[in-house]
């Protein structure tokens, strides 16, 4: 939590978001990867990565509303559960997103870090 907390300025922010880039760059497939704390009012950006297609990344602290296709899993995100993969096709197109659960040192779910995967990646990796 003190990421959001202190967003950029904590303690090895910078270098866990240059590795997360790393980590996006050797998983081509993924258009996103983010790491979100979710609460009642929204999801919290903790680092958003955004696709290399000239889309501007969340900034810490933003609060990006919940999408549609969550609806059915907040309940769930919002105790701090896992959810399985979701698939949607909205305004961003077809997705197949992940969540995994960010444990603190107690064990308790503080954030999930997601990354969408689109059809055309999919289609594109298997051509």
């Amino acid at each position: 939590m003190t990421y959001l907390q202190e967003g950029r300025e904590a303690d090895g922010y910078v270098e866990t978001e240059k590795e997360l880039y790393a980590i996006r760059q050797g998983f081509p497939t993924a258009k996103y990867l983010y790491v979100y704390h979710i609460a009642q009012d929204g999801c919290h950006v903790i680092f958003d990565l955004m696709s290399t297609d000239g889309e501007e990344p969340g900034q810490v602290w933003d609060v990006v509303p919940f999408d549609p296709s969550f609806e059915e899993y907040l309940p769930a995100l919002l105790k701090g559960d896992s959810i399985g993969p979701v698939v949607s096709d909205d305004s961003d197109g077809w997705l197949l997103t992940v969540y995994k659960p960010l444990k603190d040192s107690s064990g308790t779910i503080v954030a999930y870090v997601a990354a969408d995967i689109t059809m055309e990646s999919i289609l594109m990796d298997e051509i």
